[in-house]
């Protein structure tokens, strides 16, 4: 029976390769920006994070079904420089939606939009320009309080949350 040595060359490749890419990486000031990932967001959910020049976008990932009616509002913080751009991606990574500016002033805004199919969808909050902190909300749309004919609604609308939304029933059955 033979026996076999390990291979020193192959052992030397690996530790060479592995000084290289230790003493070659480059520094953050040089590296490409970061793209932050792996977070969740669930429907009627607000989160926060900040956009900088080291890390312009942040994706937050959801699951959806088919006809899920979603509205997705980013907003910046008001003291950021920050003009924001949203992207709603599909499980492939294919682009469905995306805005710049629907939303007040340079806020962005996808929706309402009715989701094509089940599973995983991202939402990418991005910027077209600037900088700083920002709130993102993912509204399931048909968990909102129904407005119908000879039911009042009451609420309160106040600095804190300065807008709700409402679906509308007009008791029409017909067609």
């Amino acid at each position: 029976m033979e026996r076999t040595r390990p291979c020193v060359f192959t052992g030397r490749i690996l530790w060479i390769g592995l000084f290289l890419a230790l003493s070659t990486g480059l520094s953050p000031a040089s590296a490409a920006p970061l793209l932050q990932s792996g977070s969740r967001i669930a429907y009627n959910e607000t989160v926060h994070g900040t956009i900088t020049e080291s890390s312009p976008e942040q994706q937050w990932s959801f699951t959806g079904h088919a006809g899920d009616l979603v509205l997705i509002d980013l907003h910046a913080d008001s003291i950021s420089s920050l003009d924001t751009y949203l992207t709603l991606l599909d499980a492939n990574g294919s682009t469905l939606m995306s805005d710049d500016d629907s939303g007040d002033s340079t806020n962005s805004r996808i929706g309402p939009y009715a989701l094509p199919a089940e599973g995983s969808y991202t939402i990418v909050a991005g910027r077209y320009s600037g900088s700083g902190a920002y709130t993102l909300e993912l509204k399931d749309l048909r968990t909102i309080p129904v407005l119908v004919p000879e039911k009042p609604l009451v609420g309160v609308v106040n600095a804190g949350d300065p807008s709700d939304y409402f679906l509308i029933d007009t008791g029409n059955r017909s067609g």
